[in-house]
């Protein structure tokens, strides 16, 4: 490892390094503020991201900073950093979140986390009829009627759809915020009035073309007239309703095409109609979610953007509702091509706050210009979070002159290691990677890859996906009526009633449900697609 570090200190050896205002580290160095992992025995308290391996011993930052790891496309971030840590946080018996999008994580890393005992979790949107499913309303539901928190439930229900129209703005703004102020109404009557395995993205779906059509005319309005003036619900709903005729239609229509991947994709919507895990309970017990995502197209990007901005929520929440003020076991967030996502809302301010919640990020990014182009000067703050930064490889100037800014200069200002330097690391052949880790002087290292580990145990074969059974069920738009005084009452303490079985007298009902099914195909039980 000297050498390789020597190798790049030889271009600047005539000139006197005395008052160089930086130098390359020496490997003592990096060892002394890393913690040694015997990889044959890798049973240890801690986990984190391997920055040296020598023999069987890796050394990792098992501290809570943050990391980000650069590098382009081919340049083995996930078989040299993302499988490594994945596997040495198993072992460590810490939780994750980890994006996924080949797959190849899971494929590596889930036998052994069954073997150990975690509880596995997928959300799999390559295949979504072999997936766990998660619910975005289930919180803001729990928050309603079991914390009584409706101001929260509120600003839950505002992050999602902030989430869901991000980057989708008309050039006039006026037919996104109208159709947002439709959809808090809509969530509203939803959240109120029905019961937890009710309150999903498939009753709002059905609640809306149950009670609205497309100029706006249905139960929907008369309700909306019953309610108090000074509520919520009718603040937003009347908003709508009260446009011209034209205008109302424009609206319901901008509503419908930002939820057209749920409405024209019955197993995607599916999957984020029911929970099968709490994630507030990640920083309980041992647990692994791994997002699996199609890396060839973009088009369910902005749902994993949502579900991680809801994650690092409740987490952080639940872990300011400790008395210790942290999560008893720490949850990590692995997320393989971040800079690819859209725009997470709050998460500059998230990333700073999760440190102390015993919360850590390891964020791998193809490119600078990515994460500028969707955080804007907010990408400054992300970077500026980070405590570690690992460069493998890279074509971007910009990224390059960064990083090579950051390694400092010699006593003549001559670049420790130039911006063509970083260009020609020896990454696909024997894992050159230079790291910056928290103030320590810059250090060459050579990162194994996956294959070269041996952990003293065999290679474990994948855990067998899920095999969804079942649907959710649909809202029983009856309830509006029998709850009807929830709605009108904004501090009445809800109450968590079981779902009955709609009475069979509901002859009309029951044949719109029939046809909306059949037009959608949501109770078909033999059909993936």
């Amino acid at each position: 490892m000297k050498s390789s570090n020597k190798t790049y200190e030889a271009y600047y050896a005539q000139y006197d390094n005395s008052f160089a205002d930086s130098r390359w580290a020496e490997p003592e160095e990096i060892k002394n503020i890393l913690t040694p992992v015997d990889l044959q025995n890798p049973l240890s308290a801690v986990g984190g991201v391997p920055c040296l391996v020598e023999g069987n011993t890796a050394y990792l930052d098992s501290g809570d900073g943050h990391t980000i790891v650069f590098g382009s496309s081919g340049s083995k971030k996930s078989r040299n950093i993302a499988i490594p840590q994945t596997i040495l946080n198993l072992h460590a018996g810490e939780s994750m979140i980890i994006s996924d999008c080949k797959g190849e994580i899971y494929e590596w890393t889930s036998g052994i986390a069954e073997k150990l005992g975690y509880r596995i979790y997928v959300m799999n949107l390559r295949d979504p009829s072999r997936s766990h499913r998660w619910n975005p309303f289930y919180e803001p539901w729990r928050l309603m009627h079991e914390a009584h928190n409706i101001d929260a439930a509120h600003e839950m229900i505002n992050d999602f759809i902030d989430d869901l129209f991000a980057g989708k703005s008309n050039d006039d703004p006026y037919w996104d915020n109208m159709a947002i102020r439709l959809f808090m109404g809509l969530c509203d009557v939803l959240l109120i009035c029905s019961d937890v395995e009710e309150a999903t993205i498939k009753s709002l779906i059905y609640l809306r073309n149950m009670g609205l059509d497309m100029d706006a005319k249905g139960f929907l309005v008369d309700m909306t007239d019953n309610l108090p003036r000074d509520s919520f619900t009718y603040a937003n709903l009347k908003a709508v309703f009260t446009a011209p005729e034209r205008t109302l239609t424009c609206i319901i229509s901008t509503f419908d095409s930002h939820l057209r991947l749920f409405s024209a994709q019955p197993n995607i919507t599916e999957l984020f109609s029911h929970s099968d895990f709490d994630i507030s309970t990640f920083g309980d017990e041992k647990t692994v979610l791994y997002l699996i995502t199609p890396d060839e197209k973009t088009t369910y990007s902005q749902l994993m953007s949502t579900f991680i901005h809801q994650a690092y929520s409740i987490l952080i929440s639940h872990a300011t509702s400790l008395p210790q003020r942290q999560l008893s076991r720490r949850v990590n967030f692995i997320l393989d091509e971040f800079a690819q996502l859209p725009f997470i809302h709050d998460f500059p301010s998230a990333i700073t706050a999760a440190r102390s919640r015993n919360i850590r990020f390891t964020l791998f990014v193809q490119s600078m210009h990515q994460l500028i182009s969707h955080y804007k000067q907010d990408a400054e703050i992300i970077l500026g979070n980070m405590g570690n930064t690992i460069f493998l490889n890279s074509r971007e100037l910009p990224l390059l002159n960064r990083i090579s800014e950051l390694c400092g200069t010699d006593q003549n200002r001559r670049p420790l290691i130039s911006a063509s330097q970083l260009q020609r690391l020896k990454n696909k052949e024997n894992g050159e990677a230079l790291l910056l880790l928290g103030s320590c002087y810059p250090f060459i290292t050579h990162l194994k890859d996956i294959a070269a580990y041996h952990f003293g145990t065999d290679h474990h074969m994948a855990a067998k996906l899920p095999q969804r059974t079942g649907q959710s069920p649909l809202f029983d738009t009856d309830k509006i009526q029998k709850r009807f005084h929830w709605l009108r009452d904004t501090s009445y303490q809800f109450k968590t009633i079981p779902t009955r079985k709609k009475d069979a007298s509901s002859q009309a009902q029951a044949e719109l449900k029939k046809k909306y099914e059949e037009l959608f195909g949501w109770l078909d039980n033999n059909s993936n697609n």
